[in-house]
């Protein structure tokens, strides 16, 4: 555990080519590395680079918590393997992330058996070519219903009980992952697009169900969506909703619903390949 309770700045920590595991005498409360910023006094943590490590835990992997006005700045986690211990595999986080921080990258990691793969709440994080496995809960959730410009490309989600994503934040860009899913949640976003990618689902995609916010914006376009026989789309109220040159493969004749005013949905050229191959 470092804790930063001065005004001192940390700058370029690095971690590299590491094994930590639960049962070594310097891991904390099954936490392998916490990072605490600020308490009274402006401090900060920045240029925090965590690579080709692997984490074997029973709580947290990898954690950020601030205090008062202390801030992150430049977390680059990559190559790095994040595996919970069997002693509490409901309640393992591999990667948590949860405010004022702000620049992160999270690349071509491995997460394996975790409840949460992910938990963020940084501003302008990338999160790309990470592979997910088995998580139980959420491969990648959030709480911030802020604007953080989260960018999910090249991933693989392999996790058949769990839900992909659980995003309550504003402008997100979910771009060519393969999902292999029970389910995608969305939660109250705006200003979110996914695009271009390859999405197999037995259950439904849930797109703007949850939150009391009007959620506004959102662009569902060139997936390839393929949904077993008991799944769906669901939209619920709000504007700016488009569903738009995806391939479909179900044999579902309708795939999707709007609970709001269709006036504000947009649904169109779409393509259900089933329909033309059977």
């Amino acid at each position: 555990e470092i804790n930063d309770f001065s005004d001192l700045i940390i700058e370029d920590f690095k971690l590299e080519s590491v094994v930590l595991d639960e049962n070594d005498s310097h891991v904390y409360h099954g936490i392998c590395i916490k990072l605490i910023a600020g308490s009274l006094n402006s401090s900060s943590i920045h240029d925090i680079h965590i690579r080709n490590t692997s984490f074997v835990f029973n709580t947290i992997g990898f954690e950020t918590q601030y205090n008062g006005s202390g801030r992150f700045e430049r977390l680059d986690i990559s190559g790095c393997t994040f595996i919970i211990s069997l002693t509490n595999y409901l309640h393992g986080i591999g990667v948590s992330i949860p405010g004022q921080g702000k620049d992160a990258r999270i690349e071509n990691n491995v997460f394996c058996g975790n409840n949460i793969g992910i938990e963020v709440g940084f501003e302008d994080v990338i999160i790309s070519g990470n592979d997910f496995k088995d998580s139980l809960q959420y491969d990648i959730t959030s709480s911030s219903t802020e604007e953080l410009r989260l960018h999910i490309s090249g991933n693989t989600f392999n996790s058949p009980l769990a839900s992909v994503f659980f995003l309550g934040s504003k402008y997100i860009d979910i771009i060519s992952n393969s999902m292999y899913i029970r389910r995608v949640q969305f939660q109250a976003t705006s200003n979110m697009s996914l695009m271009n990618n390859r999405i197999t689902i037995s259950e439904s995609i849930i797109v703007n169900s949850y939150g009391v916010t009007e959620p506004s914006n959102t662009l569902i376009k060139n997936n390839y969506i393929c949904i077993n026989d008991d799944a769906v789309i669901v939209a619920a109220s709000g504007t700016g909703f488009a569903f738009i040159d995806n391939a479909i493969n179900t044999s579902l004749s309708n795939y999707y619903s709007f609970s709001g005013n269709p006036s504000d949905a947009v649904f169109s050229n779409n393509v259900n390949l089933h329909s033309i191959f059977n």
